[in-house]
């Protein structure tokens, strides 16, 4: 296709997708693709599915991602034709039904309980962004393609370069003391702060490279190629036995979030049985959660041994999948969205509040005891579950993001446990 100059669409600067023959916009192709995608990806997919579509839709829509979204799609199509993988998601881009039916995630986000909200929201004005993980030369591959398609001067590489403050060195050394929630890299080098790319409108991709992809890609075609040609791992069962026995046994070399001698003692302790178990404990191990004994607590809670009183039945329904512990950020959101009525933007604000511990947590409190005070509730009972959810807040972490890390591991334990020999060959090149 020829190539397209950049434009201002809406407030961002985003080249213009060029439009098969036949398509009038690009709000209205997005919306053929996702119903063609959604079709195949959920069988007589229920009405809310539908009603979601569109209201993401129109949310894009009015935040001029359009284009944006149809650029992805395009580059993540170019990429997987030529044999690049890319990893089932990143940050809360899988809280997205869009994204979802486009291809471009895995996780069904009304499956797991995720928030589109999470992600991106109505009244919110931010430049478009999405995170992916690559295999290995997949980075300049999607540039190449993006400078071919859309020209040079519509491309440009740019860095992330962050100041670090007292928490975040605290945090950052015990990721090298074995706490690593994942093994990634960054090709970054620009002098433009990040907060002028935002300012200035800019759409971004942001690309990391993970060997952990090409060695699952490598075993999945070694195993086609000698053992079972229909062996697909986005079709292996999600609950193998073997898969977790393996993981409880804490018998995970080779296993890159999984390896560590710490983690290894958690797994043991924890003994996962589902993806919702492994997504957790990812949330979990990281320096705050594990100094202040809130890991400890969900594996007790695991096994039927939590201390931890949930403050109200609806507070108790909404943690029922990490047994009454709060785990994640959007559990946050749905508690003050169905205690105390928050829109989706309000209960997004309160989180961010919260996980940063900020002066606007205060106002919040107000809001969610008025909002719970006209839903019958007592003012001392929602002042108590306002205090609950806050006590923990601190720690959560995004679900989506947790959900995309563990499906990726399972996937590499489930190789372990049952294709070993294929495994271990290809790992010991990482």
């Amino acid at each position: 296709m020829n190539k397209t100059p950049a434009h201002l669409s809406g407030l961002y600067s985003t080249p213009k997708f060029p439009l098969p023959k036949g398509q009038k916009s690009a709000g209205a192709y997005l919306r053929t693709l996702c119903l063609a995608g959604l079709a195949r990806r959920v069988k007589a997919a229920p009405p809310q599915y539908l009603t979601q579509l569109d209201r993401e839709l129109y949310c894009f829509a009015r935040q001029g991602w359009e284009d944006f979204l149809l650029i992805t799609w395009g580059l993540v199509k170019h990429l997987r034709e030529r044999g690049v993988i890319a990893g089932p998601g990143r940050a809360s881009a899988a809280s997205s039904l869009v994204l979802f039916a486009l291809g471009i995630t895995e996780p069904d986000p009304l499956k797991h309980g995720l928030l589109f909200e999470r992600f991106i929201y109505l009244n919110r004005r931010i430049p478009p962004e999405l995170h992916f993980d690559l295999s290995p030369g997949g980075r300049n591959m999607a540039v190449a393609y993006l400078r071919n398609k859309y020209g040079d001067a519509c491309v440009l590489p740019v860095a992330v370069c962050n100041t670090l403050f007292r928490q975040r060195s605290f945090a950052l050394a015990g990721r090298a003391l074995g706490l690593s929630r994942e093994n990634s890299g960054r090709n970054i080098i620009t002098t433009i702060p990040e907060e002028a790319i935002a300012r200035h409108g800019i759409a971004r991709l942001n690309l990391f490279e993970r060997e952990l992809l090409e060695v699952l890609n490598r075993t999945e075609r070694a195993i086609k190629e000698k053992k079972d040609q229909t062996f697909s791992l986005k079709k292996i069962p999600l609950d193998d036995k073997k898969t977790f026995a393996m993981l409880a046994n804490g018998k995970t070399d080779g296993l890159s979030q999984f390896k560590s001698v710490l983690m290894r003692e958690y797994l043991k302790m924890l003994k996962p049985e589902t993806i919702n178990d492994l997504a957790a404990i990812i949330s979990l191990y990281r320096p705050g959660p594990i100094a202040s004994g809130l890991l400890d607590v969900f594996i007790d809670a695991r096994h039927g041994q939590s201390s931890v009183k949930s403050p109200h039945p609806l507070v108790e329904k909404q943690l029922a999948e990490t047994y009454g512990i709060l785990v994640y950020q959007e559990q946050v959101m749905q508690i003050a969205k169905t205690l105390a009525g928050f829109t989706p933007e309000m209960a997004n604000e309160l989180r961010r509040e919260m996980g940063k511990r900020g002066d606007g947590v205060k106002d919040f409190r107000l809001k969610f005891i008025a909002g719970c005070s006209r839903n019958g509730m007592a003012a001392a009972e929602a002042s108590a579950i306002f205090a609950y959810i806050a006590d923990y807040a601190g720690y959560g972490f995004n679900k989506a993001h947790a959900l995309c890390c563990a499906l990726t591991e399972y996937r590499a334990a489930y190789l372990k446990a049952n294709y070993g020999a294929y495994y271990a060959k290809l790992a010991a090149r990482q």
